[in-house]
């Protein structure tokens, strides 16, 4: 593996942790979830990347995306942990700002 691969592996963890568990999400709402945490303007790629990699599975006709449930490495663990604080921050944010 190398470094560019294990940094993209790192990324697909990170958006991993953003979808619900155990819930059966339609390809809208994956859309939907990483294009709030990303910029990289491609959601299709990242949705089939992550399902080469054993993050998330769908059905054969688009529907039905499942993140797959299973224990992150330890360095996706800390970025997970450190990307998680930065969007509890960024909620509070906006939260504030709507009720000024």
């Amino acid at each position: 593996m190398t470094f560019n691969s294990s940094v993209q592996t790192l990324a697909l963890w990170a958006l991993w942790a953003t979808l619900p568990s155990n819930t059966s999400l339609s390809e809208r709402t994956v859309n939907d979830i990483f294009d709030e945490e990303h910029h990289f303007q491609d959601s299709a790629t990242l949705r089939r990347t992550m399902i080469s990699c054993g993050l998330l599975t769908r059905q054969v006709d688009g529907t039905d995306y499942r993140r797959v449930e299973q224990k992150p490495p330890t360095e996706a663990k800390a970025i997970i942990r450190k990307l998680s604080a930065r969007r509890s921050t960024r909620s509070t944010g906006k939260t504030e700002m709507q009720n000024a």
